[in-house]
């Protein structure tokens, strides 16, 4: 079952915690930010993942950070963008190249750019130059799997992964999350980069509760928001229920 959820939109950062935490933040004043959230989870709280999956894993940046928190855990990357396939393989991790959605599916356009900068490439196309202008705009038809799908298939710790499950997919997190149903009951840590405002195209959005209760989780507060440079806390005990809180 899901111990917390930690959700970051723009420059926004939304955490989800137990009231134990709201001490360990007067205490040692973590700002959030960057891998520091995996430090705090790992040094304040004892988190210590066996097996984490990156979806959205782009280059592999990531869990080069991360594996420096987390020396010893087993990771797992998942890219849809092939072009990535090569710096993926250059980290040395397991890596599969798959765009995920809620069910498997033969084709699906995967909006991706000619421009050297790809991190917004998506299901749904993000509304910037990037995107917008067809000199730039590559659109990509390629076969979709599942999270479920891609993690029993290619982790060595099968349907008993992960401990830890990072998403960051550019608006698509609510068809990644609806297609781990599985994963996710293993999973103690989400890591999300969630959309609050309409920066892709189509993209449900955290902000709407129905897209929340369709993954199997809750909302559980709306208005703890705080910006990058400083934390103002929000805390509120996880439910001891099978269905998962995020706090927006």
């Amino acid at each position: 079952m899901i111990r917390w959820a930690c959700v970051c939109s723009g420059f926004l950062w939304c955490l989800g915690l137990a009231d134990e935490i709201e001490a360990l933040q007067a205490t040692f004043g973590w700002k959030g930010g960057g891998i520091d959230r995996l430090r705090f989870f790992k040094e304040r709280l004892g988190f210590e993942p066996r097996h984490v999956v990156d979806v959205g894993a782009h280059v592999g940046n990531w869990t080069r950070d991360a594996r420096e928190v987390y020396p010893s855990a087993d990771f797992l990357l998942i890219e849809a963008n092939p072009e990535h396939a090569d710096k993926l393989r250059a980290t040395g991790e397991r890596f599969e190249i798959a765009l995920l959605t809620s069910q498997p599916r033969p084709k699906v356009v995967f909006h991706s750019t000619r421009c050297n900068v790809k991190t917004g490439a998506s299901i749904f196309r993000e509304q910037t130059p990037w995107y917008d202008y067809e000199i730039c705009h590559q659109p990509l038809v390629l076969q979709s799997w599942t999270l479920d799908q891609v993690v029993q298939n290619s982790s060595s710790a099968g349907v008993a992964c992960c401990d830890l499950v990072k998403a960051d997919v550019q608006g698509a997190e609510i068809e990644v999350l609806r297609g781990g149903q599985r994963t996710l009951r293993n999973a103690q840590l989400v890591l999300l980069e969630a959309s609050l405002l309409p920066y892709n195209e189509g993209a449900p959005r955290f902000s709407e509760p129905r897209q929340l209760s369709s993954v199997g989780t809750c909302l559980r507060n709306s208005s703890a928001l705080w910006p990058r440079a400083g934390l103002k806390s929000w805390m509120s005990p996880m439910p001891p229920s099978p269905r998962s809180t995020l706090a927006l």
